[in-house]
């Protein structure tokens, strides 16, 4: 991990659906909720911590974002605006009043731009010029099928979409 730097949090809502292992093939393809946790070096470097995901459902899913909130004591936290950050937001401003834990939430959108575009707009260049590092005790084994398999229709990209909304964040900050 580097010495300095800041940690942001950007987070991919999906539904918030339990799916349990004994699920149906179709609820398995479901979307699932991705956390990304980035320390943004003092030079522009991306260091990233971990991307927790899965498919939770809302309570859950607001412990999940104020764990990562405790524990990372972000400078900026950023979920994709939309109805399901308005779903989770009551859940979470309630999580972090009985808990003495706050982080401002910002929102990040899309900007009207293709998925495609977001992506490699964000990820492409930073990853060509070494600009993103990871955490090397994690298993980056399904972000690697991600990225690999991008933009690829009908297979998951909740981390890639979460690693990539770091940008926003990184650049309000």
């Amino acid at each position: 991990e580097p010495k300095h730097g800041s940690y942001v949090i950007a987070i991919d809502l999906a539904g918030f659906e339990e799916v349990s292992k004994n699920a149906g093939a179709s609820k398995k393809r479901l979307d699932e909720t991705a956390i990304a946790i980035v320390k943004i070096e003092d030079n522009g470097d991306w260091w990233v911590q971990k991307i927790e995901h899965g498919r939770w459902d809302i309570m859950k899913t607001a412990v999940n974002i104020l764990k990562a909130v405790r524990e990372y004591k972000p400078i900026a936290t950023g979920i994709e605006r939309g109805a399901l950050k308005n779903a989770v937001l009551p859940y979470l401003s309630d999580l972090q009043r009985k808990n003495n834990i706050y982080t401002h939430i910002q929102d990040l959108t899309h900007g009207n731009r293709r998925k495609v575009d977001r992506v490699v707009w964000s990820l492409q260049g930073r990853m060509e010029h070494g600009r993103i590092s990871f955490n090397e005790k994690e298993d980056w084994k399904e972000l690697y099928d991600q990225l690999t398999m991008f933009p690829t229709a009908g297979v998951h990209d909740d981390l890639v979409d979460a690693l990539s909304y770091i940008d926003q964040l990184a650049i309000s900050n």
